[in-house]
């Protein structure tokens, strides 16, 4: 990773229409995670963007640096921690970015280089200053912030509270997606360790036969989820869990640890239950229902 943006010289086109100048960017991370940025701008008139990557900006602090060379009164900035991303949604721009540091030609989508992601970028202006630069042209300055407060609603509290990797960065927001491949209705609810034996209840999420949904975003205590899915039948033996009659009380649920352990009156309904882990770097993964 580059921690310091010391821009390298691109040489303009001798005969462009448009005069280059050196620009100040400042990107300013008021959340409590580092995060990564990446540049894309103009060095000469045409349609073609120069893209860099990334430049790691710690938290409650400012990136500023130089891009050379610059062509054009906008440039494009995408900023991630994790899995968090400014701007939210399509942005303005769509360029493709490696995982890795980078210095050469941006692309749009689609993307066909391995291990290139489509990414949302924001079209900053670049407003003129009264600094003088290399050759006696004015320096041009771009500025841009971002806040957990920025984010869609659902990650607003996530990007709060995110636990971060070696780097600063966000770890992956664990993301569990459960199909029933049955055909019956299926009732399917997760649990955290988030008190010792108790576990914090999640709502529980009705799939029709061949249907899949998230039923789980976040970061579980020890990458660990538990899953309880109501089939209206026995299910498979194993580890088992106390329930109130709906599940989705806060502290709603006990592990049984013997097969001889009775349910205390506060939650009667005994229910087997899978431990699902995730990976270090797993974001998402895929469950079905066990058949029976």
């Amino acid at each position: 990773m580059i921690v310091a943006l010391v821009m390298m010289l691109v040489s303009a086109s001798p005969g462009a229409a448009q005069a280059s100048r050196d620009v100040l960017l400042d990107v300013c991370n008021d959340s409590d995670l580092v995060v990564a940025v990446a540049a894309a701008y103009g060095t000469d008139p045409s349609e073609a963007r120069v893209l860099r990557s990334w430049f790691l900006v710690q938290p409650s602090t400012c990136l500023e640096g130089a891009l050379n060379n610059v062509v054009g009164d906008t440039l494009d900035i995408h900023v991630m921690s994790g899995e968090f991303r400014w701007p939210v949604a399509a942005g303005d721009e769509q360029f493709c970015l490696p995982a890795s540091s980078y210095f050469g030609g941006a692309s749009r989508p689609p993307c066909r280089t391995s291990g290139h992601q489509m990414r949302a970028f924001k079209q900053v202006p670049v407003r003129s200053t009264r600094l003088r630069g290399r050759n006696g042209v004015n320096f041009g300055r771009a500025s841009y912030r971002i806040d957990c407060g920025a984010l869609e609603v659902g990650d607003v509290a996530l990007c709060h509270r995110a636990p971060s990797d070696e780097r600063g960065l966000a770890q992956p927001v664990r993301e569990l997606e459960y199909c029933n491949n049955t055909r019956r209705n299926v009732r399917v609810t997760t649990f955290t360790n988030e008190y010792g034996d108790y576990f914090e209840a999640n709502q529980w999420v009705d799939l029709a036969p061949d249907a899949c949904e998230q039923v789980y975003r976040g970061f579980p205590e020890g990458n660990q989820v538990l899953i309880v899915a109501d089939t209206g039948g026995r299910g498979e033996a194993g580890e088992q869990i106390c329930l109130s009659e709906t599940g989705t009380d806060p502290l709603g649920a006990r592990m049984i640890v013997h097969g001889d352990d009775i349910c205390p009156p506060s939650l009667p309904s005994r229910h087997n239950f899978r431990r699902l882990r995730f990976g270090e770097y797993t974001h998402r993964h895929t469950a079905y229902v066990n058949r029976e």
